[in-house]
C-alpha cells in the first residue's frame, strides 16, 4: 500500500507527458503556420512597396529628364540673347568710335596703338553720360573724365600742338552756333540796335565757350535769380548791362514762368 502514491504519481506523470507530448507538435504547427503567414504578408507587403517606389523612381527620373530639358532650352536662349547683345554692343561700340575717330583725319595719322586707346576713352565717356542720364550716376560723386585731358596725353607732341588747334577751332565755332542760335529763340531781341545785338552776342557766345563758361556761369550764379532756368538765365546776364530798363523788364516779363 506504501508503494501506491508512488504508483499513482508515476501514472499521473507518464498520462501528462504523453497529454502535452501529443498535443505540442500540433501547436508547433499552427505556430509554424501563423509565422510563414506574417512572413508572407510582410514580404508582399515589401514587394508592393518596392513596385510603388520603382514607380515614383521612373516617375521622378521622367520629370527630371523634362526638367533638365527645359532648362537646356532656356540656357541655350539665354546664351543666345546674350551673344546678340553683345553683339548689338559691340556694333554700338565699334559705330561710335568710329565716327569719333574721324575727327583725327585731316589733321594726323594716329597709330593702331592711339586709335584703340582714343577708342576706349570715347567709349567709357560714352557710357559715363549715358548713366548720368539715366540718373544711374551723380557726378558730385563720381565725376566724369577729363576725356580731352586723357586724349592729349595719348599723342606726340607734334600731334598735340596740331590738336589744340583744332579744339580752340571746335570751341569757337560751338560758341559761335549757339549764341546765334539762342539770340533767334527770343523775339524781344529782335528790337535791340545793332550793337546791342553784338554785345548780347559776345555775352552769350562767352556762355557757351567751354574755355570761358566757368567765370561765367559762376556770374550768373551770383547774379541772376534761380527763378529762371538754363538758358534763359543765360539771356538775363548777358542782357544785364546791355538792354535799358525797359527792354530788360520787357525781357524778364517775356520769361517770366507762369
Amino acid at each position: 500500500m506504501k508503494s501506491f502514491p508512488f504508483i499513482a504519481c508515476l501514472v499521473i506523470g507518464l498520462w501528462v507527458g504523453f497529454f502535452f507530448g501529443k498535443n505540442k507538435p500540433a501547436e508547433m504547427a499552427v505556430e509554424e503556420r501563423k509565422q510563414s503567414e506574417t512572413t508572407r504578408l510582410v514580404e508582399d507587403d515589401a514587394s508592393r512597396e518596392n513596385a510603388s517606389l520603382k514607380k515614383k523612381i521612373i516617375h521622378l527620373e521622367e520629370e527630371l529628364a523634362v526638367f533638365k530639358s527645359e532648362q537646356a532650352s532656356r540656357e541655350l536662349k539665354e546664351q543666345a540673347t546674350k551673344e546678340k547683345f553683345n553683339a548689338q554692343k559691340q556694333a554700338a561700340k565699334e559705330k561710335l568710335i568710329a565716327r569719333h575717330l574721324k575727327e583725327f583725319k585731316g589733321l594726323f595719322e594716329l597709330t593702331p596703338e592711339q586709335a584703340a586707346q582714343i577708342g576706349e576713352l570715347e567709349w567709357e565717356s560714352s557710357l559715363y553720360w549715358k548713366k548720368f542720364h539715366s540718373g544711374e550716376i551723380n557726378p558730385k560723386y563720381l565725376p566724369p573724365i577729363d576725356i580731352y585731358a586723357e586724349i592729349k596725353a595719348v599723342l606726340t607732341p607734334e600731334q598735340l600742338e596740331i590738336y589744340e588747334v583744332h579744339l580752340e577751332e571746335r570751341r569757337n565755332s560751338v560758341a559761335s552756333t549757339a549764341a546765334t542760335s539762342t539770340l533767334g529763340r527770343y523775339p524781344v531781341t529782335l528790337l535791340l540796335s545793332e550793337e546791342q545785338k553784338d554785345s548780347l552776342y559776345e555775352n552769350l557766345y562767352s556762355y557757351f565757350h567751354s574755355g570761358l563758361s566757368n567765370e561765367v556761369r559762376e556770374a550768373i550764379k551770383n547774379t541772376v535769380p534761380e527763378d529762371y532756368k538754363g538758358t534763359d538765365r543765360a539771356l538775363i546776364w548777358a542782357a544785364m548791362d546791355i538792354m535799358d530798363e525797359e527792354q530788360y523788364l520787357a525781357l524778364l516779363q517775356s520769361l517770366k514762368k507762369e
